[in-house]
């Protein structure tokens, strides 16, 4: 049987052994060594070695280019990295078939081949740093910012503070920015992050840059003039922009926020060192004692100081991390047009096995945001240890009201302030509290509860939609219907989902309650539906009303739109 390392060597590579390797790929090569090949291109060879890091080829070898051509040394190369390390496939995209070792070797071989010609090419160079220039950034350290990368620039700068944060089990601590534009914003990071208002702090500007030619002479920047110059040939206006404003918001430490065209946001820090200080502040105050009406030094006066070589003695580069709430709660939409759940007023019957998982899923579209938006969580259960098994409260909250539990839970792990009300009582059908709702979804699985909503939202013009959730069949199926004012909770009487469902699962009964045993699968899936389904009630036209999964082999019926069904026990239909 072939083996990754025979098929490399037929592939043209030459086995090296660890000692031969350079620093950081010796790091890598668990298996004494690795494998290194020539590569000829219009810029000269290229030397490329690769380290097995998974024999079995479960995983792509790494690659790292040992020999650059002379013309190209010290210039920004697409698909390099500035530790030499060559990105020549997308493993989380690629498909290979890992028993075929000499046909791997031998695509990783022309793979290389391919990424070397398009990063050589003047053709192909632009198109690669095209939709992917923020991977060359390189960051040293994240940033987390709350401005939308597609909001107006105002005159007015944000601020950041820096914050040291644990990011893992070990303890360590980490430093990061958080960008912002109210103190409200700073303090529910702080607050979210479980961290101090510490470090240094600052103003944040924001320069909008045009993608004309974002392909750079040399990159990542290390320093501020290197910003300079790569804005001169990618958009002069920005560089002009750049300037002015560093010289108006002008401080020891001041971030700057580059909004690339058709890209994102990148983001870096300077901290000037204390003889610019001094020279800025004296320009500043002599603007400010001069009795001439004048806007202060130019741009061009100033600028080679700012670019000097030990202007500055910290430059750091941070990935940026979008916070805003159309990030959060839109990006993750198949159609982030229709909205999301943001000042909706929207009310949970029953926080239970499937309310546990559908309320944290409506927070993450939105619920409770807003001025107008809040969540009402209702339930009178106290959540015990036999809960545990398949509902989405951790084990600290036993002995709450699942309601308030909930709630809890949803407030500390949100950002930011989070309208949503626990009531630890059933919720009370009149018309009265139907009306307060935009939305109101039953997870109780209570008929009388479902059918005693239907009657009374047939009283009530533009009533809210209802939503039902609830699990069937012992545990096999999922059901999900939308009260939309046609068909309603006693309709659903005619799919009748039990009569193709065998019942054999025992329920075990306790003075004044009763359970079933299943795994949490059917709920999880079921809050899934309502989430969909909730979702669903922001488009012009509803796709369904009516969905179900079933388990167990059996046949899920197609989602449909349930008509109103002429033995429904509402009996209302006719009058509407």
């Amino acid at each position: 049987m072939s083996t990754l390392h025979n098929g490399l060597l037929k592939a043209g590579f030459l086995w090296v052994d660890s000692q031969d390797l350079p620093w950081l790929a010796r790091k890598e090569a668990k298996f004494g060594g690795g494998y290194r090949k020539k590569y000829h291109t219009a810029k000269g060879d290229f030397e490329v070695t690769i380290i097995v890091t998974s024999p079995d080829g479960s995983k792509l070898p790494t690659a790292y280019v040992t020999y650059i051509p002379d013309q190209l040394r010290d210039k920004a190369i697409p698909h390099i990295s500035p530790f030499r390390r060559l990105c020549y496939a997308d493993e989380d995209s690629s498909d290979w078939d890992p028993v075929l070792k000499d046909q791997l070797a031998s695509a990783i071989d022309r793979q290389i081949a391919r990424t070397l010609h398009e990063s050589t090419s003047p053709e192909e160079i632009e198109s690669a740093y095209q939709a992917d220039f923020l991977n060359y950034w390189f960051s040293n350290r994240e940033a987390y910012c709350f401005a939308s990368p597609e909001a107006e620039i105002g005159s007015s700068p944000l601020m950041f503070q820096a914050l040291d944060v644990t990011t893992s089990s070990s303890g360590a601590l980490e430093n990061e920015l958080v960008i912002f534009d109210n103190i409200e914003q700073r303090d529910a990071w702080i607050k979210l992050r479980n961290s101090s208002l510490s470090g240094v702090s600052g103003d944040v500007v924001i320069i909008r840059v045009r993608t004309g030619n974002l392909a750079p002479e040399s990159w990542p920047p290390r320093k501020l003039s290197d910003i300079f110059d790569w804005l001169k040939s990618a958009d002069r206006s920005a560089h002009d922009t750049l300037a002015a404003k560093i010289i108006r918001y002008f401080s020891k430490n001041l971030t700057v926020l580059l909004n690339i065209e058709n890209e994102g946001l990148m983001a870096f820090r300077v901290r000037f060192n204390d003889r610019i200080v001094t020279i800025m502040n004296s320009h500043s105050g002599n603007r400010k004692n001069s009795t001439k009406k004048r806007r202060g030094p130019k741009s061009s006066t100033l600028l080679p100081v700012l670019r000097g070589k030990y202007a500055h003695d910290a430059f750091v580069r941070y990935h940026i991390n979008p916070i805003d709430e159309a990030s959060l709660y839109l990006r993750n939409r198949k159609d982030p047009s229709a909205g999301d759940l943001k000042n909706k007023r929207i009310c949970l019957i029953g926080c239970g096995t499937i309310g546990g998982y559908v309320a944290e899923l409506l927070v993450k579209v939105g619920a409770g945001k807003g001025p107008l938006g809040r969540l009402h969580l209702y339930d009178n259960d106290t959540y015990s240890p036999g809960n545990f098994g398949r509902h989405r409260l951790p084990a600290r909250y036993f002995g709450w009201y699942k309601s308030e539990a909930l709630a809890d839970l949803l407030i500390k792990d949100t950002l930011g302030p989070l309208n949503v009300f626990a009531i630890d009582s059933k919720f009370l059908v009149t018309s009265e509290n139907v009306k307060k709702f935009d939305i109101i979804i039953d997870v109780t699985g209570r008929p009388p509860v479902g059918r005693m909503l239907a009657n009374c939202t047939r009283d009530i013009i533009n009533p809210p939609y209802l939503i039902h959730g609830f699990n069937e069949g012992h545990g096999r199926a999922s059901v999900v219907f939308i009260d939309n004012g046609q068909a309603c909770y006693g309709c659903l009487k005619k799919m009748d989902v039990f009569s193709k469902l065998p019942i054999d699962r025992e329920e075990r009964y306790s003075c004044g309650s009763m359970y079933t045993p299943y795994d949490a699968n059917v709920s999880v899936i079921t809050a899934g539906l309502v989430q969909e389904a909730t979702l669903n009630t922001l488009l012009k036209k509803l796709p369904w009303t009516y969905a179900e999964h079933i388990s167990d082999g059996y046949k899920t019926r197609e989602r449909c739109k349930l008509k109103p069904y002429s033995k429904c026990a509402v009996n209302k239909h006719d009058s509407h």
